[in-house]
């Protein structure tokens, strides 16, 4: 047997036959043993053997260490951008969330509001022309009805208005005491 291929304990191997190898016998982490191979250093063979003392020299230098740094930086940012594009996602999704609550909440409550504005607003309109409307023009000549007429659609226009305003606001208190807003 040839003493010269013999694994001596005193000696360390010179070549390591994968990355994985190369790990154990070196104690470099892959990521570091990854980015030696990706800056050039010579140490990596084309049969895919490592020769181990050129890379440990290679990753001792001072150009080596800034790169792992570098690169570490990069991999700790794109960790925190990950976690970042997650939580605008989220934040995202419950704003769209929200937004679609509201505009069903905003629908239903237009929809109160205006149902309680015109029942209101039938109502005056129903007491005017019924009510008032023939007991002021009851006997009157016809010019005497014109002004009257003209005033009293000025009355109705400001009342109608005035019921509807007041219809909608004890509406809009009433929907939000029966929808409580969500938090």
């Amino acid at each position: 047997m040839n003493q010269k291929h013999k694994n001596h304990p005193d000696r360390a191997p010179n070549f390591a036959a994968s990355l994985k190898a190369a790990e154990a016998l070196t104690g470099l982490p892959r990521n570091r043993l990854k980015l030696a191979k990706e800056q050039g250093c010579s140490a990596f063979r084309t049969n895919g053997k490592i020769h181990l003392p050129e890379l440990l020299a290679f990753v001792a230098t001072d150009e080596f260490e800034a790169a792992a740094l570098a690169a570490e930086r990069e991999a700790r940012a794109a960790a925190e951008w990950d976690i970042r594009l997650a939580k605008a996602r989220a934040l995202t999704a419950e704003s769209q969330l929200a937004r679609a609550r509201a505009k069903t909440w905003d629908a239903e409550l237009a929809k109160t509001l205006f149902n309680a504005g015109d029942e209101a607003m039938l109502e005056v309109l129903k007491t005017a022309l019924l009510e008032e409307l023939p007991a002021l023009i009851a006997g009157k000549a016809a010019g005497e009805i014109l002004r009257i007429n003209r005033d009293f659609h000025y009355k109705l226009v400001g009342d109608l208005r005035a019921a509807r305003v007041a219809a909608m606001e004890q509406a809009a208190e009433a929907f939000a005491a029966e929808h409580p807003e969500d938090d």
